[in-house]
C-alpha cells in the first residue's frame, strides 16, 4: 500500500520572507473498532465479540493507568504519557501554586524503536494525481471548464474534478451541489459513485 502525498509551499516562513516546501499526506480513514474486530477474527481463532470486549477492557485499563500513574504501556507499540502544564493564573506573581493550578494538556505517544522501524520499513509514498489544496474559482470561471469537459466526455465525476481542476474534495462537493441546485447538472448513480451530466442532455 502507498500513501499519497503532495508538496506544498509555505510562503514567508518564519517571517523571513523565504518560502519553504513541506509534505502534505493524503491519509485515508482508519478502520473502525468493528472493522478491526472483523479483521482480527478473520486472521485468528478469536471471535469478534471477544475481541471487542478486550478493546473495551483495555481502554478502561488505559484510562485508569493514565489517571493513576501518568503513563500506560501499549504492548509492542509504545507508551502513552500525560503532558501537563500550569493554568494562566498560576503564572501571576505571588500566586501559591497547588494541584488545582495544573491541567492536562495532551496525551503523548512514544513508540518503541522496533515498532517504529517496522512501520518505516514497510511504508511507501507516491505522488498524488490531485491536490487537496483548492484552486480558487468563481462560478463564472469554473462552469465553462465543467461544461467543456462534459461536452467532450459526456459526464464528469468528483474524482475527475479533483484531478483536472485542482480542487479539494470539500470544494468539489460544494460546487457540484451548487450546480445541481441551479439545474445546470443532473446527478445519477449511488452514493460514493455519482456521475454528473448536463441537465436534460
Amino acid at each position: 500500500m502507498e500513501i499519497k502525498y503532495e508538496i506544498r509551499t509555505l510562503e514567508n516562513a518564519g517571517g523571513e520572507g523565504k518560502s519553504r516546501k513541506f509534505v502534505a499526506l493524503h491519509t485515508q480513514s482508519p478502520m473502525t473498532e468493528g472493522q478491526m474486530a472483523e479483521y482480527m477474527e478473520a486472521n485468528s481463532t478469536l471471535k469478534k465479540g471477544d475481541i471487542k470486549a478486550v478493546f473495551t477492557e483495555f481502554r478502561q485499563l488505559a484510562i485508569s493507568q493514565l489517571q493513576q500513574t501518568g503513563h500506560v504501556y501499549l504492548p509492542g507499540i509504545g507508551w502513552l504519557s500525560i503532558q501537563a502544564g500550569l493554568k494562566a493564573k498560576a503564572q501571576q506573581d505571588g500566586h501559591k501554586i497547588t494541584g488545582k493550578d495544573i491541567t492536562m494538556q495532551a496525551i503523548q505517544l512514544k513508540t518503541e524503536k522496533h515498532f517504529y522501524e517496522t512501520v518505516k520499513k514497510g511504508i511507501r509514498f507516491a505522488k498524488s494525481d490531485y491536490s487537496t489544496q483548492s484552486v480558487e474559482y468563481t462560478e463564472d470561471t469554473l462552469w465553462p471548464k465543467i461544461a467543456d469537459y462534459i461536452e467532450k466526455n459526456q459526464f464528469i465525476t468528483s474524482a475527475i474534478m479533483q484531478k483536472n481542476f485542482g480542487l479539494s474534495r470539500y470544494m468539489v462537493n460544494k460546487w457540484l451541489s451548487l450546480f445541481v441546485e441551479e439545474g445546470k447538472l443532473e446527478k445519477k448513480g449511488i452514493k460514493n459513485n455519482r456521475v454528473y451530466f448536463m441537465h436534460n442532455s
